[in-house]
């Protein structure tokens, strides 16, 4: 659990006093404890393997890699602070009611605190760093930051592969259900019931109509209608055979965990490039996103050439 303004949490300046110090940042301390948190956190989000974890060499250039991170969280913290960019307690506790929200019980959002070596005070702190950093790079580092028309149009030609409106079908569909730990008597009625509405569709029966009157899926009110979908939109058998149909092809019974369907595809979009003008503000925001990134890391090597820093992580 963290902010996640940076590619780490946010520093945690107010941890246990007694754990070992990895660094100092102009007298703020960095402890182990929060470092080896940070870094557990970002395993996770990785979704690393206990090996890979393991490894000596790996775990140590993590380690310090996590530790960069939190020395330019503090020194950004310390700039934000200093110019007076300052979260109110109003901003700081409706973050800290959202961040409890998602993890849908209070249980559970203290010992994911827990696991981040937090306690709900220093979160709260912590929060308190990440939204004064956030307000102090909008107000000051992102306004500066301008991209042009030439350099939206430099990065749309050399990616192009980037802008494509993947195909797409239209397909109906009538389902009748068959539920998880169905009995087999249960599942051959389901199918009985398929195969005959498969034969009046086949036979010359109005599909839409059919799946409004018989179809058991939410899309039957539509005549089965699931509008345009491209890959990755659907369940996977049913996606197979759904994109392998010819325009106004009826398919056989499918079989899926929600029960057995018929498909109809309606109409074929093929995959076409999406014009430089439509991805235009994509792009915009994407390189502005990027200069602003750049901006701050360039910004934390002046502010650490020029202020204080010791490490004490053990290399």
């Amino acid at each position: 659990i963290s902010p996640a303004w940076a590619a780490q949490p946010p520093s945690g300046a107010a941890q246990a006093e007694s754990a070992d110090v990895a660094a100092r940042v102009n007298g703020a301390v960095i402890t182990s404890a929060r470092v080896d948190a940070s870094l557990a956190g970002l395993l996770e989000q990785r979704g690393a393997t206990a090996a890979a974890a393991q490894d000596p060499a790996q775990r140590k250039a993590l380690r310090r890699q996590v530790l960069d991170a939190l020395i330019g969280q503090e020194l950004l913290w310390q700039e934000a602070s200093k110019q007076g960019y300052l979260a109110s307690d109003a901003e700081v506790n409706a973050a800290f009611d959202q961040a409890r929200q998602r993890h849908g019980s209070d249980e559970v959002f203290r010992q994911r605190l827990k696991e981040g070596a937090f306690t709900e005070a220093s979160y709260r702190e912590d929060l308190k760093r990440h939204l004064s950093v956030r307000r102090w790079i909008e107000q000051t580092l992102a306004k500066r930051v301008t991209v042009s028309d030439e350099e939206i149009h430099a990065y749309y030609t050399a990616n192009t592969e980037q802008f494509v409106e993947p195909a797409r079908v239209r397909v109906r569909h009538i389902l009748i259900k068959v539920d998880a730990g169905a009995d087999a008597a249960a599942t051959q009625a389901a199918r009985k019931r398929i195969d005959q509405l498969l034969v009046e569709a086949r036979g010359g029966a109005d599909f839409a109509a059919l799946a409004q009157q018989h179809s058991q899926g939410p899309s039957a009110p539509k005549g089965g209608d699931l509008g345009y979908v491209a890959k990755g939109q659907l369940v996977e058998g049913f996606e197979a055979v759904a994109f392998a149909l010819a325009p106004g092809q009826i398919s056989d019974v499918v079989r899926t965990h929600y029960g057995f369907h018929i498909i109809k595809l309606e109409a074929r979009q093929e995959a076409q490039p999406i014009p430089e003008k439509a991805a235009s503000d994509l792009i915009r925001r994407y390189l502005r996103g990027t200069k602003v990134q750049d901006a701050a890391r360039a910004k934390v090597q002046r502010l650490r050439e020029q202020g204080a820093v010791e490490i004490m992580l053990e290399e």
